[in-house]
């Protein structure tokens, strides 16, 4: 019977019913296909909706208006249901639960129900020790230590700025400050020892060797801003100038005076320009309180590539320390100092084509390999039977004064004003030099042999032998250079110079 009743309403609706909708409008052939199908789930499959069980929450007196309530509501839920052991604890206070049900009046889905106020998780930021840690440490080192200056640096090792930072401190000690020295690069300081002990120094960089570098810029920017230095003076720091470029305007808020070296431009290996003035005057130009330079040169070479102010940059002339006479230990013999690192700037490959050129002198070379170019470099020297490499060196001085030499070969490809020039001229050596950068400003015809031609071996091997062959020129050279560096590389000039620098050592 059932089956036969339900064969009949099927072929009422195919022959009878559609044919007759189909008459109608669209929107009323819809509807009437929407109550044939609830007829159909209803009668048919048994579908059954019990709306007498449907139960409606009643909050603040209802969730819903009085008049809308169509049905007996239950019990108002009331904040002590958080006390229920048997629930969960929610996160949200209950004076946020008494907002969400006078909110819910207008949004029914604010309806602070358990499930609803359940669904609410606790976010705990990610604790980072590692920072905390390396802060606590670094405050150990200058605890109840007032520092009126700090220098920024990469690290402390053999090279001409870490001999000018050096002289910074020592200048900045004579003028009664109290100094420290943070240096940022995780590599060991094997100059640590030649900082005045009077000198607080921090190994950042050693220190933070587990830290990310934005971790290791948040100490660094945390230790400088709470401490009582006014001046802050960034010496080829990268970290030092990131800190600059994205913290500069507090460190002006809180009255810190932030100077920065610059020398020379560098190149990477693919002849790319790299240097701290294209990287970073755009954005920390601005923060800064002085650029220092160590040659005329440079200053001039900043204003034509990046159109800045010369009012702000000054030509500081580093020292050499001055502590015995001068004595002349250039010889006649066939032999010719060279020293430096194997880096792509001091122009090895310059080096080893001219000591192929002049199979007749002997070259005694004094440096390190560090990247795998440099290490290829020293590989080909090793075949030369007329160089002798000896490795990294303490002082010039020392090397000179346990050897005979006839003068020093430079061949760097770019530079500033070099300190090893003004070391080998204390040491009493004339110098064979490339006239690149800021060199001219000290070996010129007057005071050495300046290589104008510098990418040329012929050109470097014209200069030697013209030295060679004339001892008393030779001498009358190195003579002048003397008379250059007493007059203007001293301790004196270069303090003297500093304090003409408005805000570093007045604190103005």
């Amino acid at each position: 019977m059932r089956r036969f009743s339900f064969l009949l309403l099927h072929f009422f609706w195919r022959k009878i019913a559609l044919p007759v909708m189909r008459l109608l409008p669209l929107r009323r052939q819809m509807q009437f296909r929407t109550l044939a199908h609830h007829v159909k789930m209803t009668f048919v499959h048994g579908q059954i909706i019990d709306f007498y069980s449907q139960v409606f929450v009643n909050t603040t007196q209802s969730c819903i208006p009085p008049e809308m309530v169509l049905f007996p509501a239950v019990t108002p839920v009331e904040p002590s249901f958080i006390l229920n052991k048997s629930v969960p604890l929610p996160l949200i206070p209950v004076w946020i639960v008494d907002e969400l049900r006078s909110l819910s009046e207008i949004e029914p889905d604010l309806c602070p129900t358990p499930e609803f106020l359940a669904s609410f998780v606790s976010y705990t930021p990610p604790l980072e020790l590692g920072p905390g840690e390396v802060y606590r440490e670094c405050s150990s080192i200058i605890s109840d230590f007032n520092a009126d200056i700090i220098f920024l640096i990469p690290w402390l090792v053999v090279g001409g700025a870490d001999q000018g930072v050096l002289h910074h401190v020592t200048a900045a000690l004579a003028a009664g400050k109290n100094v420290l020295v943070i240096s940022t690069i995780d590599r060991e300081s094997s100059w640590r020892k030649r900082l005045p002990q009077e000198a607080k120094f921090i190994e950042l960089g050693e220190l933070g060797r587990g830290l990310s570098e934005s971790q290791r810029l948040s100490v660094l920017t945390r230790i400088v801003l709470q401490s009582s230095a006014k001046i802050i003076h960034i010496i080829n720091s990268p970290l030092g100038w990131d800190m600059l470029k994205q913290y500069g305007r507090s460190l002006n808020a809180v009255n810190k005076h932030v100077f920065a070296s610059v020398f020379c431009d560098d190149y990477d290996y693919h002849g790319c320009l790299r240097s701290y003035a294209q990287m970073y005057f755009v954005d920390c130009w601005k923060y800064l309180d002085g650029i220092m330079c160590d040659t005329q040169w440079y200053p001039q070479d900043l204003k034509r590539q990046y159109g800045v102010s010369l009012d702000k940059i000054k030509t500081i002339y580093f020292p050499v320390s001055i502590e015995s006479t001068f004595v002349y230990r250039a010889v006649s013999e066939q032999k010719i100092l060279w020293v430096g690192r194997f880096a792509q700037q001091k122009r090895v490959d310059l080096l080893i084509k001219i000591a192929r050129l002049l199979p007749h002198i002997n070259f005694d070379v004094y440096g390190y390999a560090v990247h795998p170019y440099e290490r290829e470099m020293e590989d080909e020297m090793r075949k030369l039977g007329n160089i002798n490499l000896h490795g990294a060196f303490e002082s010039l001085e020392s090397v000179v004064a346990t050897n005979s030499y006839s003068l020093l070969l430079y061949t760097s490809g770019w530079d500033g004003l070099p300190l090893t020039l003004l070391d080998a001229t204390m040491a009493g050596l004339p110098i064979v030099a490339s006239a690149v950068g800021g060199v001219p400003e000290f070996i010129n015809e007057e005071t050495g042999y300046p290589v104008w031609n510098h990418d040329s071996p012929l050109a470097y091997v014209e200069r030697i032998n013209q030295a060679m062959m004339d001892d008393v020129a030779k001498r009358l050279k190195w003579d002048s250079a003397v008379e250059l560096l007493l007059a203007r590389h001293t301790t004196a000039h270069f303090t003297l110079q500093l304090n003409k620098i408005c805000g570093y050592f007045d604190d103005k």
